[in-house]
């Protein structure tokens, strides 16, 4: 990375070859944004607050931004691509879309939703400029969240680019066999198992909910990603039962007693019921896919119980919300069957789950 003593800051939009771009604002500080070419001066930033980091995670991104956005300029001095960016006029919604679509790519790492209307309303009627817009998306809570204090979409690494991240992402997805997570009990993006695996690691999820009043949601927060969604109710019998709403979206289900643990229940609806490994086959699920988490109040032991001891699935890693605050200390704690104890070791814990790994790996 240059330094502030090899290249001077920009004080103009650059012209074809220059060592220097113009200056970019990102959030309430300034990123100076340099283009590769043939002078001693390589892309580069700084950031004149405590915003850097954010800032230093947009800049890494910004060049493959750029290039997807390039039909916005009228010729291909890199000058004109950042000029661009802050004009404000008319242009084809399809263009506009496309453009916004590049946005969400090289920042937000996902594509375009139906969230994003108005901003393509806006950029298209020349009401805002892409310049606008891509602030917009860097003062999102979104990206806030995506970037942490650090720039990294997964944790606070003091790498330069993020390099860490892309390890990670190497290491998983080298020691995953089939890049697959199931999620019973999906609820929807927050305190997700399978989000982050889908979002930054591009796995497969396949999802249960029984809850019908969260199917919406979960469809427009997983929007993008590869995954089935599946309403359904799991237990470890077929048919259709009472799902009881409990005090919040968290504490549903069909067991009664966990429902009105936390509060009041609040409504009832009938659902389908289904057993999961019947499920899984059905959709041609490996037996030894990477992940289940299982989080349906009351009823998780009794899945997990049935898809070991009754099927021939056994995923690597398992996440049951089983812990009871750190209560439960081995498998022999709590009614898991025989093979289920046979199969698994407790190897990390939370406070609410406890991660279980297949003794078979």
């Amino acid at each position: 990375m240059a330094t502030a003593a090899s290249c001077t800051p920009p004080t103009r939009p650059c012209s074809a070859g220059s060592p220097t771009a113009p200056s970019w604002r990102c959030g309430t500080g300034t990123v100076w944004i340099s283009m590769r070419s043939k002078a001693s001066c390589p892309t580069w930033s700084k950031a004149t607050n405590s915003r850097a980091a954010p800032c230093r995670a947009f800049q890494a991104r910004f060049s493959p931004v750029l290039s997807l956005i390039a039909a916005c300029s009228s010729d291909n001095e890199a000058h004109r691509q950042f000029e661009c960016l802050n004009m404000q006029k008319s242009i084809p919604k399809d263009a506009a879309r496309a453009q916004l679509s590049a946005v969400y790519s090289g920042i937000l790492n996902r594509r375009l939703d139906s969230g994003a209307d108005d901003k393509v309303d806006r950029l298209a009627a020349g009401i805002s400029s892409l310049a606008d817009i891509i602030r917009e998306v860097l003062g999102s809570d979104e990206y806030r969240t995506l970037a942490g204090s650090s720039g990294s979409a997964l944790l606070k690494d003091q790498t330069q680019y993020g390099e860490l991240e892309i390890l990670l992402r190497l290491w998983v997805n080298a020691y995953a066999r089939h890049r697959i997570v199931v999620d019973v009990g999906a609820r929807g993006r927050e305190r997700s198992n399978s989000y982050d695996l889908m979002r930054s690691f591009g796995w497969r999820g396949v999802l249960y909910e029984a809850n019908p009043n969260l199917i919406p949601s979960i469809r427009a927060e997983f929007d993008g990603l590869d995954y089935e969604l599946i309403q359904a109710a799991i237990s470890d019998f077929n048919g259709e039962a009472v799902f009881h709403l409990g005090a919040n979206d968290d504490v549903s289900s069909l067991n009664a007693d966990a429902a009105s643990g936390w509060g009041p229940i609040v409504g009832a609806v009938a659902v389908e019921v289904r057993r999961l490994g019947e499920s899984l086959k059905s959709l041609s699920i490996p037996a030894d896919f990477d992940l289940i988490s299982i989080d349906i109040e009351g009823e998780d032991i009794k899945v997990l119980n049935d898809l070991v001891d009754n099927f021939d699935y056994r995923p690597q890693w398992v996440i049951i919300e089983a812990s009871y605050d750190f209560t439960v200390k081995a498998l022999t704690d709590l009614p898991f069957s025989d093979k289920v104890r046979e199969s698994y070791a407790l190897v990390g814990q939370t406070a609410a789950n406890l991660i279980l790994h297949s003794i078979r790996d």
